[in-house]
């Protein structure tokens, strides 16, 4: 699909943060396309929650960022890839075909 792992980057798993973490179906749907676990936390202000823990974590009051995120981040909730992710390979691929059958047609003065 569109989105590929780069052979030199090591992804392990996405975080969502903010509005469109909240819905579960979407989170599903990242999780799936993806083939990795997408993990959301609680807090509704995740900026200012990174911001907190670097502010924090340079006043000392943490030994570095892994231990903010530790002590900070309330709740997570997990969505692992379904093992049904075929289905979004077949639909991708008649997107794309569709896609570049129309791109002629829009590009038209």
């Amino acid at each position: 699909m569109a989105v590929r792992p780069c052979p030199c980057v090591l992804c392990r798993g996405i975080r969502a943060v903010g509005g469109g973490s909240r819905n579960a179906l979407w989170n599903q749907i990242r999780a799936d396309v993806c083939g990795l676990p997408v993990t959301t936390i609680e807090q509704r202000e995740a900026t200012v929650l990174g911001a907190a823990m670097f502010a924090f974590t340079g006043a000392g009051l943490f030994s570095g960022i892994v231990q903010a995120q530790t002590q900070m981040v309330g709740g997570t909730e997990v969505f692992e890839p379904s093992p049904h992710v075929e289905q979004y390979e077949s639909l991708y691929h008649a997107y794309a075909t569709v896609g570049s059958a129309l791109h002629e047609f829009y590009r038209r003065p």
